[in-house]
């Protein structure tokens, strides 16, 4: 199925050029560096990630420091660190988005008791 978008003439014209400095059609040019634009949001995914993980590892290593000092109170974890805390969860969200715009910050309420786990098995069908 051939589709069709329209681009600036100017845009066009910069893939053309670029395509023909490396020999290659327009449409593989393009393709390429969808591949590239790509595999660098998937490295920003990985990389968040791994920013995440290290935070809820700082929570958890804090964890019993935390209930003596914010006990029902929300934390934001910034780089291992406490960098804020409040009873009302919107009002450090708003804080930590301006202080830390773009930036992998973990929120969370620091509890007497970790929250239990359910476990649900699937249901299953059963003809008569």
């Amino acid at each position: 199925m051939d589709h069709q978008i329209k681009i600036p003439d100017i845009l066009y014209e910069r893939a053309k050029h670029l395509a023909a400095a490396r020999r290659q059609p327009v449409e593989e040019l393009l393709a390429d560096a969808l591949d590239l634009i790509e595999k660098d949001a998937a490295s920003l995914l990985d990389e968040a990630e791994k920013r995440m993980d290290r935070e809820e590892a700082a929570f958890a290593a804090q964890l019993s420091n935390l209930r003596q000092m914010y006990l029902n109170e929300f934390v934001a974890i910034f780089g291992g660190e406490v960098v804020d805390h409040d009873p009302d969860e919107g009002a450090l969200l708003q804080r930590i988005d301006i202080r830390y715009p773009n930036q992998i910050v973990l929120l969370k309420q620091v509890i007497a008791q970790p929250r239990p786990i359910f476990q649900m098995r699937s249901p299953r069908l059963i003809k008569d």
